[in-house]
Formats: structure tokens, C-alpha cells, sequence
């Protein structure tokens, strides 16, 4: 197309423009200067998908980016001047286009002269150039501008959105500032062209008290004494990435260095926690050196720094080389004996390869950057846990999707979209698509998959991609057509959802599988699976395709009895599979089968029943409790200890095994079952001697349920400087129930205290407290859940805030307090409840 008539429809707005034939400039020019009047207007025929949502056009490309910021915290506000350096990628231009969120632009200049033609309507900035501008020439804009709003994260994360977030509302703690880029939120902060198909390198100064800590992406090239008690940090990355993974975060944070060889790398945490936190983050080193194998290709950033902020509105997010997390992953010293953030930081980890190195061209195909990463989270559990472990992994995920597909099925790429937040960051782009990837490890095999992963990392680094891209780089290796596999899970929505049924007769065992998903709006699926026959005392695996609506397959049984039968024993199917067995058959698998999710599948069923068929068989009671891994021993014994019909006598010596289990939660239950036993639990000896506290809680409530008054105040009173969960709650238990007065600035101090995820919980209990509360108790509690209920940034907690207030509301008047959040508060859903509550 001609660069004047690409222009002149720019210029009026018009989006989709229909060519039959070619046109010369002179037909053009003839039509726009007839003396007949011409109807231009756009003519709308809305789609029955919606709006097609694909990759942005790339008319420039940014080469680099240079900021120069300076943070006041004290004014609340960031100045700034970024300097942008770019060129047309193919057509001439004449007109740049900005993304700017509502920065206050002072001045601005190309090609270092002032420049007054350009327009901005607090989205985008549009500069008309001085003159036509083609591809290879180099244009330098450099914008000076002001930011004096930043975001909320309770509100922003209400809303699905990112920008700058200044997190300055919470008393006694120290200000921090942070961004969050991911979808299209850097323009918050700098202009930029915010799209995912930019790639650029980047150098960011940062100015702040010389007390502070800044961190953003890159390494930290210099750091330069301002005077007045001011400091400069220039960050700097040679490396071209994508707009949305630029970041800053500047606070009172200390640094904990990490041993990685060849880069850069520290955690950030706030300072009585950093040396405890980076613990949590101690096997990155490792986790570096097995993707790095697995992948075949290096970790292509200079440095990796991981920092934990207040207030995060997601778990994680993947900036390069500078990954933030939520405050949860702070876990402490005790915590991290039997618990660990491993899954977040691998995931953010194995993106510095899927989504930072080669990223998704589009929103549209973010899943090629999720499902990786979430399926990178499996690899590293199967390496470093142990199958079992990643087995476990996978049939969450597994049904984490299927819950989410009841109301709500989609195509992994998604080029129909209303909102790319609120939309696509869901758990078809995450669980599905790494259940996908799983498949096809299956279908191809290990060998094949991970020399086309290397592939597709290779031929696409430092570039934008499709999933026809992922879908060459395996061609390319393997040899096969995969259009029939992208096409029906990639591009596809919904799943199959299988029957199957089974019958021995004749000495032959007919099985039977019927596609049963709606045909009117999902596919025939092509499904190479296999099954697992359980013959007398060996176990035989039959591959099987599927391409037909209703299959039978004839296996010979020679004259062997059938025991049992698992159907798709990899547990690879994204689906439903409905298959009914006999109660031995199930029984068979969980008492014989050698495959782990084999035996938890049958626990699952055999248990389920149990309100049904009553009493479980001593026997598969007696294997759940032989099993090695800790999450199936908190999950199974937490389900049997809520059944009466179960005589644990029986099983007596395997519970004191497990009362001394390494697993906290694992000795918890096993103690709770046998103190249904009785006089083989002494209490007051295990709140003694346990080292963890989720178990010393557990003994705690105990004793305080059945000793004295006088002798559980001495107690509480010994216990109030305490600031574990497991231990606060059980004394928040016993003051509510005798009434104790006094323990309002108590309660406050201790829910400040705690990390945002773990406030819910006293909050509760707070609540419970003021309801028989002193008149002036009360009145200090008003501020103190108005602040809550306002800015926490779990939604669940700011409700148990906003309850609180109602409480209140027959002995304190809370309608100010009420009316303020009602106006502030930015989650719809949320919004509802209130007014159920508080309807005005």
C-alpha cells in the first residue's frame, strides 16, 4: 500500500481496510476529488466471536531506551526523562505514536531540538515528524515528564491492572515503590510503543535517598553520590526484551547475594527477613544449571535478582532478570522445613527462556509463554522431588483446568478476546497448556521433544513468536505432521470427554470408548493413548488410537483372569474419562498397582464411596499409610480422620510411626487419630518437645481447652509476644471464649504484624473479640478496619474488615466509614456482597 493512502485512513480511524484488486494513487486521487459527495462512513458488521484481537502492527522499532528517574517519596511523585531510540521497520513515516498513561509531559524533543507538534490525550502521545522518516534512518525522542498518580494495588488488582505502584499507606512500615509491566502497564511509567513484539535494550538511572535500595533489570553498572544525601543507580541491559518485562522496585530492602556462577544475583527482601527469605530462594543456582541442560541452551541474561514487595497484586511476576514475588514467600525458618515456594520460582525461573528470551508476538498466544513455564514447574519437580512428586503436580493442574472448563471453554490461542488481563491469564493458558505439553512429550517422546524445544528456542531467541513457530521447530526435528495435534489442542476449544467400559467374554476383553463431548461445538479428537491390563501377576500395556466416535478394541486374554484395569495409565488425556469398574478391580489397583497416581486415583474412589458402602477395608487404610509421600498422607489422613466407623486400634503402630514423621502436618494428624485412642497422646509432652510450632499449636489448643483459668492465663500471658500463626491462634481461641478485656491493641499489633496472606485469620478472630469489646475498644477499632477493609490486597481479607464494621454497627456508628469504602472499593463482586450486607 502507498504511504499516503496507509496514512490518510490512519488518520480517520478506519481499522480494517478491503482491497478487491489494486489501486492506483491516481484512481485514489480521483475518487477524494469528485464534485459527487462521497459517504465515508464506516460500516460496523460485528462479528458472532467478537472482536479479532491479533499482533500489533509494528510500523517502528526500538533499538534502546534510556531513563533518567528521580524518586520522592516524601512528594510522591517520580521525575523523569526517557529518551527513546527507533527507526521505521518497513514503511516510510511520517507520525509517531506513544503509549503514555497520565504522565505529565514537560517538554519534548527529536533529534535533540525541541519539539512543540505533537498531541497527547493521557493514553498516547502523537508527534508529527518534521519530516517523512524511512526504514534505517534513526529518530531519538526524548520526553521529560512528571508522575504524581500511581496505582492501588487493592484496587488494581480488583481490576486486572498493572503501572506503578507507590505503597506508602501502611503505618510503621517503610515506603516502597514497584511497577508491574505484564500485559501493557510500562507506558505507566515511561513512554514506550507497549506492545510484546517490541524489543529493545534499556539503561535506567535511578535517584533516591541514599538510605534506599533500587533494583530493575540488568546489572547495576554505576552508582554515583549526589549530595543532599541522594544517590544515582544506573541499570543497565544489553540485551533486547520486551516492554513489559522492564521493571524498577526502590525501598528500604536488604540484599542477600547468591552464588550462581557467571551473572549477577541477590534476593531483596526487607531486612530482618532477607537472610531467612533468600533460604527459600537457595536452589535457583541448580535450578539454572537443569534447565540449562534440559533446554540445551544457557541462561541468556547477565544477571538474576528475585525481590519480595508489599502488596504484590499477583504471585510472581517474570521482568528479566529482575523477577518480583508476593510477601507470602517469605516463609520462616520453621515454615520452610515442610513447605516451599519451589513452583513459583521455577515458573518465573524457566519464562527467562519461554516468554523473555523468545515471547509471544501477541496476547493472543500468551499460552506459548504460560504453558511452558507451568509445565517447566513439573520438570523441575520430576528432576528434584521425584516423579511421584510431578505426578501430583500434573493431576492438580489436570483438574484446576476441568473445574474452570465447566463455565468456561476456550482455545489455547485466543485471537478472540475482550480483555487480555481479565481474559487469557486463566487456567487454559496455565494447567491446560501445560497439560498439552505433556501430551506431546508423550506422543513424541523424550528425545524428540526436548531437541524441538531446543530448537524452537534457538532458532527464535531474542524474537517474537506464534504457535505455528512452536509447531515448525518440532516438524523440523521430528519429521511428523502436527497440524492434526495443534490444531485440535492448540487451536481448539474444550476437551474430550471419554466413556469407556470394558468386558471380558469368550476369552477375549472387548473395551469400548465413546467420544462423548458436543460435536456441535468440539472436535472428533485423534487420541493416541494406552491402557494398563492387570493379567493374573503381570501388567501388560496396550497402545491404542482412537479416531473414531465409538471404538472397540479385542485384546486375547489367553486364558488369563482380568484383575484390574487402568485406562490412559500416564494420565496424559486433557479430559474426562468416565470409565466404571468393579470395587475389586479398584481395590486390585490400590492394594497391587506399582504406578503411584494408579493407587491415588483408587484411594480417591474407594474413599468417596465410603458414606456410601460404609466402613473403608482395613487393608487399603493400612497401604494409605505405608505411602511415602507427605501430600498424600496430609490428604487421605485428614479424610479418614473425620470417619467414625474406623477402628484405629487396628492400626496403631503405623500411626506412631507417623506421629514422628519429619512432615509437621503429617505428625498433626496422626496425632489427632490417636488421641481418639485412648491415652496415647500426652499433650502437654508434645507442645514440650515438638520443634515445629503447627504441631505446638495443635497441643496448645489442647491444653488450653481443659486446663485451669488461672493456669491458661498464665499461659496466654507467657505467650503474648508470640507472633507465629500456629501458635496466635490458638490463644486468640481461648481469650474470645472466656471474654478477656484489654487485648484490643493486642490483636492490632499482631495482625499488623503478619504477612498479608496470614492477616484473614486474626482478622476473624478480631472481629469475634469486639463483639463483646469496651465501648472505647470498639472505637479504636473503626480506624484500624477501615484501613483494612480499604487497602489490603486480598479481597477475601478487606470483606472480613468490612464485617467487622458491621459488627460494630449496633453500639459504634460506622456510616462514614462504610460509605468510604463502598466508593473505593473496585472489585464488582466484592461491591455485590457489601451491598447485601449494607444496603443503604
Amino acid at each position: 500500500m502507498h504511504d499516503k493512502f496507509r496514512y490518510y485512513f490512519y488518520l480517520v480511524g478506519l481499522s480494517v481496510i478491503l482491497f478487491a484488486g489494486c489501486r492506483s494513487k491516481r484512481a485514489f486521487t480521483e475518487l477524494t476529488n469528485a464534485d459527487e459527495q462521497v459517504d465515508l462512513q464506516q460500516v460496523n458488521i460485528q462479528s458472532p466471536w467478537g472482536t479479532y484481537k491479533g499482533s500489533s502492527t509494528k510500523d517502528y522499532e526500538i533499538q534502546h531506551v534510556t531513563l533518567d528517574l528521580a524518586i520522592d517519596f516524601d512528594e510522591r511523585k517520580v521525575s523523569g526523562k526517557a529518551e527513546l531510540i527507533l527507526s521505521p521497520l518497513f514503511f516510510d513515516q511520517e507520525v509517531l505514536q506513544l503509549d503514555a498513561y497520565k504522565l505529565a509531559i514537560k517538554h519534548l524533543k527529536l533529534n535533540n531540538e525541541i519539539w512543540h507538534l505533537f498531541e497527547y490525550d493521557s493514553s498516547q502521545i502523537y508527534i508529527e515528524l518534521p519530516q517523512v522518516l524511512s526504514a534505517g534512518e534513526q529518530l531519538v525522542c526524548e520526553i521529560e515528564y512528571e508522575i504524581n498518580q500511581f496505582s492501588i494495588p487493592a484496587q488494581a488488582s480488583a481490576d486486572n491492572q498493572g503501572g506503578i505502584f507507590l505503597v506508602d499507606y501502611w503505618e510503621g512500615r517503610a515506603a516502597q515503590l514497584w511497577t508491574q509491566g505484564e500485559t501493557a502497564f510500562t507506558c505507566h511509567w515511561y513512554p514506550t510503543i507497549d506492545q510484546p513484539n517490541q524489543r529493545y535494550t534499556q539503561q535506567i538511572s535511578l535517584t533516591v535517598a541514599d538510605s534506599l535500595k533500587t533494583l530493575s533489570n540488568g546489572v547495576l553498572r554505576s552508582q554515583q553520590k549526589k549530595g543532599d544525601g541522594l544517590r544515582k543507580d544506573t541499570w543497565v541491559l544489553d540485551k533486547p526484551h520486551a516492554p513489559y518485562l522492564s521493571m524498577i522496585a526502590v525501598g528500604s530492602f536488604e540484599e542477600q547475594l547468591l552464588s550462581i556462577e557467571g551473572i549477577q544475583a541477590s534476593v531483596f527482601a526487607t531486612g530482618v527477613e532477607v537472610e531467612t527469605v533468600s533460604k527459600v530462594f537457595s536452589r535457583t543456582s541448580r535450578m539454572i544449571d537443569f534447565y540449562e541442560e534440559l533446554f540445551e541452551v544457557e541462561f541468556p541474561w547477565p544477571a538474576y535478582h528475585q525481590i519480595v514487595v508489599k502488596d504484590y497484586i499477583s504471585g510472581a511476576m517474570e521482568n528479566t532478570s529482575a523477577v518480583v514475588f508476593l510477601e507470602d514467600i517469605a516463609l520462616t525458618e520453621q515454615e520452610q522445613e515442610y513447605q516451599h515456594f519451589d513452583d513459583y520460582i521455577s515458573h518465573e525461573l524457566a519464562h527467562h527462556w519461554f516468554g523473555n528470551l523468545v515471547t509471544c508476538e501477541s496476547w493472543a498466544n500468551l499460552a506459548l509463554n504460560e504453558s511452558f513455564a507451568s509445565y517447566s514447574e513439573q520438570l523441575w519437580n520430576e528432576y528434584y522431588y521425584g516423579q511421584d512428586s510431578a505426578d501430583l503436580l500434573a493431576h492438580r493442574e489436570l483438574q484446576t483446568y476441568l473445574r474452570e472448563s465447566i463455565h468456561k471453554k476456550e482455545s489455547l490461542i485466543r485471537h478472540y478476546y475482550k480483555d487480555a488481563d481479565g481474559d487469557l491469564f486463566d487456567n487454559h493458558s496455565y494447567a491446560k497448556g501445560s497439560r498439552v505439553l505433556h501430551m506431546l512429550r508423550i506422543f513424541v517422546g523424550d528425545e524428540a521433544f526436548f531437541k524441538s524445544v531446543a530448537r524452537y528456542l534457538t532458532h527464535n531467541r531474542f524474537s517474537a513468536v506464534e504457535a505455528s513457530d512452536l509447531k515448525k521447530a518440532f516438524e523440523d526435528v521430528t519429521g511428523l505432521d502436527l497440524s492434526w495435534f495443534f490444531q485440535q489442542w492448540m487451536y481448539n476449544p474444550g476437551h474430550p470427554v471419554l466413556e469407556v467400559e470394558h468386558q471380558l467374554q469368550d476369552d477375549t476383553l472387548y473395551l469400548t470408548v465413546e467420544q462423548k463431548q458436543d460435536f456441535s461445538l468440539y472436535p472428533l479428537y485423534f487420541l493416541p493413548l494406552y491402557v494398563d491390563l492387570y493379567w493374573g501377576d503381570e501388567t501388560l500395556t496396550y497402545p491404542m488410537s482412537i479416531a473414531d466416535q465409538v471404538h472397540t478394541f479385542r485384546i486375547p486374554a489367553e486364558g488369563r483372569s482380568l484383575k484390574s484395569i487402568q485406562f490412559d495409565p500416564e494420565f496424559q488425556l486433557v479430559g474426562e474419562i468416565t470409565h466404571a469398574r468393579k470395587p475389586e478391580e479398584i481395590r486390585y489397583l490400590a492394594l497391587q498397582s506399582e504406578d503411584f497416581m494408579a493407587r491415588v486415583t483408587a484411594y480417591d474412589l474407594l474413599l468417596g464411596s465410603m458414606p456410601k458402602r460404609g466402613k473403608p477395608d482395613d487393608r487399603v487404610i493400612a497401604r494409605i499409610l505405608e505411602e511415602e509421600n507427605e501430600m498424600v498422607l496430609v490428604k487421605y489422613l485428614d479424610l479418614l480422620y473425620h470417619q467414625n466407623s474406623i477402628d484405629w486400634n487396628e492400626h496403631r503402630q503405623q500411626l506412631l510411626d507417623l506421629a514422628a514423621h519429619g512432615h509437621p502436618q503429617v505428625r498433626a494428624l496422626a496425632l489427632l487419630i490417636l488421641d481418639s485412642v485412648p491415652a496415647l497422646v500426652d499433650w502437654r509432652q508434645v507442645y514440650s518437645r515438638d520443634s515445629s510450632s503447627y504441631v505446638v499449636g495443635l497441643a496448645l489448643e489442647t491444653i488450653l481447652s481443659e486446663g485451669s483459668k488461672e493456669a491458661n492465663l498464665m499461659l496466654v500471658d507467657s505467650l503474648k509476644a508470640e507472633i507465629d500463626l500456629n501458635l496466635l491462634l490458638p490463644l486468640t481461641m481461648y481469650i474470645n471464649e472466656i471474654y478477656a478485656e484489654g487485648y484490643d491493641s493486642w490483636y492490632q499489633e499482631k495482625i499488623a504484624g503478619l504477612r498479608s496472606s496470614d492477616q484473614s485469620y486474626m482478622l476473624s478472630a478480631y472481629n469475634d473479640y469486639l463483639l463483646d469489646a469496651s465501648q472505647i475498644e470498639k472505637l479504636s477499632a473503626r480506624a484500624f478496619l477501615l484501613h483494612y477493609a480499604k487497602y489490603h490486597i486480598d479481597s477475601d481479607t478487606r470483606l472480613i474488615a468490612f464485617e467487622g464494621l458491621l459488627l460494630l454497627a449496633d453500639t459504634v456508628s460506622v456510616n462514614r466509614q462504610v460509605k468510604e469504602i463502598l466508593a473505593f472499593e473496585k472489585d464488582q463482586q466484592l461491591l455485590a456482597l457489601y451491598r447485601e450486607f449494607y444496603p443503604d
